[in-house]
């Protein structure tokens, strides 16, 4: 590769990783942003429909599968002060694109039904311990992670490289080793009764797995599930299991502390958006 081959691709990788793809139209970018848990306070949502407002002629937001939202038609020129405005907010878009950990989904409900387990602290959680993780920019392609509040499991986690799914007493099934794409296949269960205290272990040996042995010459065939086809489920098991353990000696992982949900008063309404979509004035609408 050239010298401007290079230097173009550490551009593209930085974009990436900072949540900025290019459009077909030449000179424009869409710009994804990270909403942990799909939770946002109607602060940070009136910010995002300004920004449209501001960065993109208008341009309708889209909220995605993934509990992210995008603005699309931003010229180049815009993008760091879109940024920084963003950044104002509390609102994060670092890891929303490329081979990186995505954005951690939830159930959009679980903390106001009762019944529930309100998995909101153990996404912030995590997501925290993921960032201040070296092995982030050496990821073989993107990694998604699901938490579902009940045995519902609407977070989808059979199709998510790592799903976890609450049961009753407070612990967890994990699913994993799943992905959708062009050959989509469900992941299998790896564990039973995991305690809340051992997610933060299990995802850190699940990407140190990852990043070890997965494909980093075709990304075709570069996903969790990749490793698992290649090696088969019990031996993909048995190297998890090992990195597991080896993750839960390494230090004193923190207890992790969560209620259930609780339904006192209406607290939700659920929108039908056209395609995802909802323009910037009737987003700022919705936020007063």
């Amino acid at each position: 590769m050239s010298d401007s081959g290079q230097i173009q691709s550490v551009k593209t990788a930085g974009r990436l990783i900072l949540g900025v793809y290019p459009q077909k139209q030449e000179g424009l970018f869409m710009q994804r942003i990270k909403i942990p848990g799909g939770r946002i306070s109607w602060q940070q949502w009136r910010k995002v429909c300004l920004a449209a407002q501001t960065f993109t002629n208008g341009t309708p937001l889209h909220t995605t599968t993934r509990q992210d939202i995008e603005l699309h038609n931003i010229a180049a020129g815009d993008i760091q002060s879109l940024q920084q405005e963003l950044c104002r907010t509390g609102l994060n878009f670092f890891g929303a694109c490329g081979d990186m950990v995505r954005n951690i989904t939830l159930c959009g409900s679980c903390d106001i039904i009762d019944g529930s387990w309100d998995l909101l602290p153990i996404v912030h959680l995590l997501n925290q311990q993921i960032l201040s993780q070296k092995f982030l920019f050496n990821l073989p392609r993107k990694f998604k992670i699901s938490f579902s509040s009940c045995l519902k499991a609407c977070a989808k986690p059979w199709i998510n490289d790592l799903g976890f799914i609450a049961q009753q007493d407070g612990t967890f099934t994990l699913i994993g080793a799943g992905s959708l794409g062009p050959k989509p296949a469900l992941g299998i269960e790896l564990c039973r009764n995991l305690p809340a205290k051992e997610i933060l272990p299990v995802c850190m040996a699940s990407l140190e797995l990852f990043q070890q042995y997965g494909d980093k010459t075709n990304r075709r065939t570069a996903r969790l599930r990749h490793i698992r086809e290649r090696i088969s489920d019990d031996s993909f098991k048995k190297e998890l299991d090992k990195k597991f353990n080896k993750k839960k000696e390494e230090c004193d992982w923190p207890d992790i502390v969560f209620s259930k949900g609780s339904r006192t008063t209406l607290k939700m309404l659920r929108l039908q958006l056209p395609d995802g979509n909802i323009s910037p004035a009737d987003g700022l609408l919705l936020a007063d």
